[in-house]
């Protein structure tokens, strides 16, 4: 395994009040973090192919409208990424760059 891999959590938009998630937000990228914890883990893969990031329910892929397409929405996604689009890697100190609309860095 050798490409960089993002690893992205959703959630349904039930909203959310435990003592261990305050919001879907967190709910999602808890999710993430937990496949890229076994991926590390127990799948032995180079962290540093991997990067993490939680949508709430700001993606679904289906209508929250009843409790199997909510379930549908509560996932993990896992994306191949070639070379050209992984996640830019900045050192320490480095500005962060910001990516206009068409998906370039101004």
């Amino acid at each position: 395994f050798s490409h960089p891999l993002a690893v992205e959590g959703h959630s349904d938009e039930q909203a959310i009040h435990s003592e261990e998630y305050a919001t879907n937000w967190d709910l999602s990228a808890a999710r993430a973090i937990s496949a890229v914890r076994y991926l590390v883990d127990v799948g032995k893969l180079d962290p540093k192919l991997l990067s993490v990031a939680g949508y709430s329910d700001t993606r679904p892929i289906v209508a929250n409208d009843t409790e199997e397409n909510r379930a549908r929405n509560r996932r993990v996604e896992f994306v191949y990424l070639r070379e050209a689009h992984a996640p830019p890697r900045f050192a320490p100190g480095t500005p962060a760059r910001v990516l206009d609309e068409a998906g370039a860095f101004d």
